[in-house]
């Protein structure tokens, strides 16, 4: 007898291959193996369901603040969406909004502040994007600087400070 397996030549009547171990002939059909018997865990008499919720607690604002980007504001903001409109809104207003962001006092806040910060540098850009643009690297430089522009809206809208490629790098507002 034949091994269907490996090939190895066996005697017959055997019922496993010498070479391989594979289940020949009619010793092949599959057999029931016995179930196990379900085991009891063991009762631990020590167990604290309150100290059980602690741990758990614990591991899960540890696996929160591991997968929290650094960059993102999650304090809470009071008026929420009236800061997220005015920061991505400063974005498209540049210098005026930039004056207003200084007078109406809102730059004690760090959202707002970091937007702002964002927005001066992206001014800085476009004016040296404008004095290069006599060669065309100029031109290239100010499509990348309004695509951080958008970047940089989107952001805001959405709560997040997130740094603008490249751009974001600078801190010219501390």
């Amino acid at each position: 007898m034949f091994c269907p397996q490996c090939g190895t030549e066996n005697p017959d009547g055997t019922a496993f291959c010498a070479n391989c171990g594979t289940t020949l002939g009619a010793a092949a059909a599959p057999t029931s193996a016995p179930t196990p018997e379900p085991v009891a865990a063991p009762v631990n008499a020590a167990y604290d369901p309150q100290q059980q919720q602690q741990y758990q607690q614990q591991y899960q604002q540890q696996q929160y603040q591991q997968y929290q980007p650094a960059n993102v504001y999650t304090g809470p903001i009071e008026g929420d969406a009236n800061k997220r409109a005015f920061a991505a809104s400063l974005y498209w207003n540049s210098l005026i909004g930039v004056i207003i962001a200084v007078v109406t006092g809102n730059m004690t806040d760090p959202f707002i502040k970091f937007h702002v910060n964002q927005i001066v540098v992206l001014l800085i850009s476009y004016v040296v994007c404008g004095i290069l643009s006599i060669i065309l690297i100029g031109l290239i430089a100010m499509i990348f600087v309004f695509v951080c522009q958008i970047l940089g809206t989107v952001a805001a809208y959405h709560g997040e400070m997130k740094e603008m490629p490249l751009l974001g790098k600078l801190h010219i507002i501390k």
